[in-house]
């Protein structure tokens, strides 16, 4: 029978922007199946509540650093910046540096919008959700009916698969007891990310959401929307939200916390929300025009406690002798924003495909290869051009190139919008139209030769022209025990 074991890291934690190195020492002994194996980076979202109630429960998520208001979604992947693989008996495995460029912008054109979506209850970093656009997290457990209050997850795993960081890992076996003891290296982005408070009125589909039947008892302490809810999914309140109240005359307390929420759906499906204390004062009997409002954290800090890996054994190993895999070598260089860039390259010989991927600069998070400046391009390899004009961006060749390269890396091109997604943005057909967020990248089948061939990479550009610039080489690797 198959066992599941789980690892520390090598590294304590809590991880920083300056203790970012996490490692793992997978022992030998055992026959692994590394495609089901995964990372879990343990993330904690503390939050400090605005107003009169400390002990309430907001919404949290991740977010990406940029300077701009349009963060860009991104991969759990993408929280390992250089990723390193190796075993006692053979050394080096794979050892790909700015991976987190690498696989992010590729899963832009190899996962459709449907996949991205359906992968969100693992996702570190979430979309609105494109039927009632409420932001959902992994950070808080949310009751939105009862009387169960919703809590803060104090260790939240955030799901990372080896097979995402290395190809090595698509292998269904691994045998140890020949390759010996196994070693990780990752280098970790936790200077990369940061808290976001999610789930605020302003973000909330509809106003009359907000409004409430007039209350006539004294003590007012339970409120009936005015709206009926068809799916509870479409509610934004939950037990132990903090609300304002305002009302006419106004509130006696006007902070309070939901202590529990009827659904009733013998009465056409209206919420009934119930408060810790009574917000009505006791010789009023009449109130008027209520409505609510969430509350701003005061502050609100990420922290990455522990990592481990979780590995799956193998009891009835079949037996492999070697294992095919794809690697990648890299090359990073600038532009220095030239408008006509011409630079050439030295390529593996057995490299079989070529991607040239542009990050955005420090300030924009370094993550999304997005130059919108680009025109066209054109490669020549060994002095013969890879295309028989130049390739103009966003034009039907561009996309043959993608979706040639892709098919040549066993993929698929499964989307056109070419566009990472804006998480702060409310409404669905909007969500992948940020300028911020496009990605542009260079792609190229090559055939292998027997000898080091030279690539010439000619690209127009206007505006800023060509600024950062990362080559990414795809190497195809045997390992034999």
């Amino acid at each position: 029978m198959d066992k599941v074991i789980k690892i520390n890291s090598v590294e304590g934690g809590p991880f920083t922007a300056t203790q970012n190195i996490c490692q793992f020492v997978i022992p030998d002994g055992n026959v692994y199946d590394l495609n089901d194996s995964y990372i879990n980076f343990n993330v904690k979202i503390d939050a400090v509540q605005g107003g009169s109630k400390p002990d309430a429960v907001s919404i949290m998520d991740l977010q990406w650093k940029t300077s701009d208001t349009n963060k860009p979604h991104f991969q759990n992947v993408a929280l390992v910046k250089n990723a390193r693989m190796s075993c006692d008996r053979k050394g080096r495995i794979e050892d790909i540096r700015r991976c987190d460029i690498l696989k992010q912008n590729l899963a832009t054109y190899d996962k459709s919008q449907r996949q991205v979506y359906a992968e969100s209850y693992l996702a570190s970093n979430q979309l609105i959700n494109p039927l009632n656009s409420q932001h959902n997290t992994i950070y808080r457990d949310i009751n939105k009916t009862g009387n169960v209050k919703s809590r803060a997850v104090d260790i939240c795993p955030v799901q990372v698969k080896l097979s995402d960081l290395f190809d090595f890992c698509h292998a269904r076996e691994f045998d140890t007891s020949r390759a010996g003891q196994a070693r990780i290296h990752l280098e970790l982005n936790v200077d990369k990310l940061e808290a976001v408070q999610n789930g605020l009125d302003s973000d909330w589909s509809s106003p009359e959401i907000k409004e409430f039947e007039d209350v006539n008892v004294a003590g007012a302490n339970t409120i009936t929307t005015k709206v009926q809810i068809h799916e509870l999914n479409d509610s934004p309140y939950y037990v132990g939200q903090q609300l304002e109240i305002t009302s006419t005359p106004a509130a006696t307390t006007s902070q309070v916390e939901v202590s529990s929420i009827e659904w009733d759906k013998a009465n056409s499906g209206v919420l009934k929300i119930t408060f810790d204390e009574a917000w009505g004062a006791a010789g009023v009997t009449s109130y008027t025009g209520i409505s609510v409002g969430t509350m701003d954290v005061a502050s609100a800090s990420v922290s990455l406690d522990t990592a481990e890996v979780v590995l799956k054994t193998v009891a009835s190993p079949q037996g492999m002798d070697a294992i095919s895999y794809d690697t990648y070598s890299t090359e990073q260089t600038n532009g220095n924003k030239l408008t006509s860039f011409q630079h050439q390259y030295q390529v593996e010989p057995e490299a079989t495909n070529v991607v040239i991927m542009f990050p955005t600069s420090n300030a924009r998070g370094d993550l999304i290869s997005n130059n919108n400046n680009i025109n066209s391009w054109r490669l020549r390899l060994n002095n013969d051009d890879l295309t028989d004009r130049n390739v103009n961006k966003d034009s039907p060749l561009s996309y043959d190139r993608k979706a040639m390269t892709l098919a040549n890396m066993g993929s698929k091109l499964r989307n056109l919008k070419q566009n990472n997604g804006s998480p702060s943005e409310m409404t669905w057909a909007d969500v992948y139209n940020a300028t911020e967020n496009n990605t542009t990248i260079i792609t190229n089948p090559l055939v292998q030769t027997q000898n080091e061939k030279l690539l010439q990479v000619n690209i127009e550009a206007t505006g800023d022209g060509v600024e950062k610039l990362v080559l990414f080489k795809m190497l195809p690797r045997v390992f034999e025990y």
